[in-house]
């Protein structure tokens, strides 16, 4: 019988360093295989294709983000081209129509599909914030290059040299010169335009600033019975304005109310209240609106500082409610202009007003599915 010997060992403990070792290696392998079946995507024939459409995708996503977007809005972005089959997802990034084109069908697929009224305006409201990031692109939304290209009927804003500003509208064109209508104190009276004073126009392009270009008077004369002022014609546009929230003309019927603010209370347990004065309601018209607030056509009494509430309708059916601060006021002979910057609005009507500012509902909407 042979003894077993106590002090031999026949199982060398294993070494912690390979186990790490061991591990690593395992979980590297794991990491690869969940790499490869992102990038050869579901659904897809070939791991080739599926890598190429991933590569397309995380670039698309990297244009986007230099193009403004956050991290989160240019994966919505990505998501809504995939769903809607977009053709051509880089156009989105340089081409307004074709952005607003795919907007106007996901602001659609989001008012059907989501769940509840919080997740269809949280979705309608990053889709727009999508719009206002990547703002007015090359093309289709570029200004105009000379007052020639300017239509009868197109708002303008006279500023003279003493910086006094007038609201008018084209009223014809001509080869050299372009006729405005000649602001007035009152019906068939006008201002002193002589000739050779030099004035600057200013005009809206697609609701996103203000341009302009440098003239002298030409000439004066009634046109079918309305005042007109001509002006030498320029070639040179150049940029007045670049608003941080386009604008857009609108011009329907609002109710306004002051609000006032009261104190209750005494003491530590005072506190401040906003109250809406409903007794003095009173009627104007909404000149042009943006996200920011709007122009306001009434004739009120009101001064710069005044808080406001503001009711109207974007669209048939719409009651849209705003709260706001009357920043200034011009006056003019079709009654005062009212600047507003909103104060307070809530996420649904900001949506609505949005979704009108940049076309997304009615005609556009049509022309999308039609």
């Amino acid at each position: 019988m042979i003894l077993l010997q106590t002090n031999v060992d026949f199982f060398v403990p294993p070494d912690p360093r390979q186990g790490i070792i061991f591990g690593g290696i395992f979980l590297g392998l794991i990491l690869v295989a969940v790499i490869g079946s992102k990038l050869s995507g579901p659904g897809t024939s070939g791991g080739s294709g599926g890598n190429a459409s991933f590569l397309l995708r995380l670039s698309f996503r990297r244009k986007a983000r230099r193009a403004g977007l956050s991290r989160q809005q240019a994966r919505l972005l990505d998501r809504m081209a995939q769903k809607h089959n977009a053709a051509d997802r880089n156009r989105l990034l340089t081409s307004t129509r074709s952005l607003d084109r795919l907007l106007t069908r996901s602001l659609a697929t989001a008012e059907t599909e989501s769940t509840s009224d919080y997740v269809r305006e949280q979705m309608k409201h990053d889709l727009l914030q999508i719009r206002s990031r990547l703002g007015r692109m090359d093309g289709n939304g570029s200004p105009v290059k000379s007052s020639r290209k300017l239509r009868q009927g197109t708002e303008i804003i006279i500023r003279t040299s003493d910086k006094t500003q007038y609201d008018s509208r084209v009223v014809a064109s001509t080869e050299q010169l372009l006729g405005i209508e000649a602001p007035g104190p009152g019906p068939n009276e006008h201002y002193g335009w002589s000739k050779g004073m030099p004035l600057v126009i200013l005009f809206d392009v697609g609701g996103d600033g203000l341009y302009g270009f440098k003239t002298k008077v030409a000439g004066y004369r009634t046109r079918r019975g309305t005042p007109a002022l001509y002006v030498d014609h320029s070639d040179t546009i150049s940029s007045a304005q670049k608003r941080k929230s386009p604008r857009k003309d609108f011009g329907n019927p609002a109710y306004f109310f002051p609000v006032l603010v009261v104190t209750e209370g005494r003491g530590r347990n005072r506190k401040k209240r906003a109250v809406v004065d409903s007794a003095k309601r009173q009627l104007g018209t909404i000149q042009d609106i943006s996200a920011g607030g709007c122009g306001l056509r009434a004739r009120t009494s009101m001064k710069p500082g005044t808080l406001i509430k503001i009711t109207f309708e974007v669209r048939q059916g719409t009651n849209v409610t705003v709260f706001g601060k009357l920043l200034s006021v011009e006056p003019g002979y079709r009654g005062s202009l009212l600047h507003v910057k909103f104060t307070k609005v809530s996420r649904v009507h900001m949506n609505e007003i949005m979704a009108y500012v940049y076309g997304y509902t009615g005609e556009r909407q049509e022309r999308a599915y039609g």
